[in-house]
């Protein structure tokens, strides 16, 4: 059965393949790449922070590569310290 969507086909989001449960077991984890010739839309996503204790660091960042073959440019970075509140 047929499926009717009200927005156009190039407003439409699914989840990635690619997610998934993350552990951080290395200095830095990728969690999402895209290597296709087209852009894509990452809308959202979610990471749990409440496990995290006094002295722990982490350090989200969200980076692109506008040219195929180049290098990755960060274009934005938060950074978690310590304890979160978990409410």
């Amino acid at each position: 059965m047929a499926t009717a969507f009200p927005v156009s086909a190039a407003l439409r989001l699914k989840r990635s393949d690619q997610s998934a449960v993350y552990t951080m077991t290395a200095a830095w984890q990728q969690v999402y790449a895209n290597a296709l010739g087209y852009a894509w839309m990452f809308a959202a996503g979610e990471i749990d922070l409440t496990n995290m204790a006094a002295g722990d660091d982490v350090e989200v960042r969200v980076s692109t590569r506008n040219v195929a073959g180049g290098g990755y440019i960060v274009k934005d970075a938060l950074l978690f310290e310590d304890q979160q509140p978990t409410n």
